[in-house]
């Protein structure tokens, strides 16, 4: 028996031991001189993902600006910035810098970590998409009895060549059972990519108020537009979770009013999209449209929001925004401009 127990013990003292580092397929060097060693599963959006060598706990998650250096000692996938992608097994180079060995070369290629935007990136999806939807809300009774309500959503689908985005808001207060506000705001955008960068669009505005005497306001446009930036541009990485889209055309633009003269005309059109995640969980974001008279450019129309939105769990997230527009004529008895500052819990899906 105890003849038995000791083969059992010398077959551990070498099994258990090569178990355990049988896993640790890469050791990542950190700028304050930290080491990790364990299972590198991918780098993607800025973020290193590291799987713990002892296979316990929650994977490191690790900000590729914090990696001084990086050694694996199988093969995986490096994506460069100029789209290259190479397969080879990574040694420890100078700061900053990794040496990959890939096959069939026979020499190590030198390779700055601050040009690999990727490591063993996901599959890409033929099409990706987000949606998102907030809600915020207040009911008083008592001495004050008013309710009010607003609704926000938005989605995104992107293919290869093709984009659609679609933002609606509705808005809704009484007080003392009278109705005080009522207004209702959606776009629909089609962009068709040209090139990586370049697109052309098809715009489309629908916008009603009750208390600005606007049955409906429409606008169709299109023209080109560029992505200026794209996640992922900057090494930096408080600024590589950073986007920004504009574009600029023309088109036609009508109201109908319910009291005042309904107008129509052919217009410009400009607009911005801008979101940036300074920190994870933390995104600030900006957009606006503008729509200037193609016979009089003093005559314009302009809609903005801009907020903070903060992730609390998973897709869970609570923001804070403001919605401004601007009528440089609008009817008789409303006023140019027109704020509201908003509060509401929501929810955001990304595949």
């Amino acid at each position: 028996m105890i003849h038995r127990l000791c083969l059992v013990f010398v077959l551990m003292s070498w099994v258990v031991p090569y178990s355990i580092h049988a896993g640790v397929l890469a050791s990542v060097i950190l700028k304050d001189g930290s080491i990790i060693h364990g299972d590198l599963v991918e780098m993607v959006e800025g973020t290193l993902k590291v799987e713990a060598a002892f296979g316990a706990g929650e994977p490191f998650l690790i900000t590729w600006g914090e990696v001084e250096n990086i050694a694996t000692s199988q093969p995986v996938v490096f994506v460069l910035g100029n789209g290259a992608s190479l397969t080879g097994i990574a040694e420890k180079g100078e700061p900053g810098e990794l040496l990959l060995s890939a096959d069939p070369l026979t020499i190590r290629i030198p390779i700055q970590l601050a040009s690999v935007t990727a490591i063993n990136p996901p599959e890409e999806k033929p099409v990706k998409y987000k949606a998102n939807i907030n809600f915020g809300g207040k009911i008083s009774s008592g001495n004050t009895k008013d309710a009010q309500a607003n609704l926000l959503g938005g989605f995104q689908a992107r293919s290869e060549r093709l984009r659609l985005i679609v933002d609606a808001r509705y808005f809704y207060a009484e007080e003392r059972k009278r109705v005080t506000d009522r207004n209702a705001f959606g776009t629909i955008d089609l962009n068709f990519f040209m090139t990586q960068r370049w697109y052309a669009f098809l715009a489309v505005l629908m916008e009603q108020d009750t208390f600005d005497d606007l049955n409906l306001r429409t606008a169709v446009t299109a023209g080109p537009g560029y992505e200026f930036i794209e996640k992922g541009d900057f090494a930096n990485p408080y600024f590589s979770q950073m986007t920004l889209q504009g574009d600029i055309g023309a088109g036609f633009f009508n109201e109908d009013r319910k009291i005042d003269d309904d107008t129509n005309h052919g217009v410009y059109r400009w607009a911005l999209r801008w979101e940036w995640e300074v920190i994870p969980k933390l995104t600030i974001f900006h957009r606006q449209m503008g729509f200037p008279e193609l016979g009089d450019v003093s005559n314009y129309y302009v809609n903005t929001l801009q907020g903070i939105r903060f992730n609390i769990w998973k897709g869970l997230n609570v923001s804070v925004q403001v919605n401004y527009k601007y009528d440089n004529d609008p009817a008789e008895g409303s006023k140019k401009g027109d704020t509201k500052a908003l509060f509401s819990l929501g929810y955001n899906y990304e595949n």
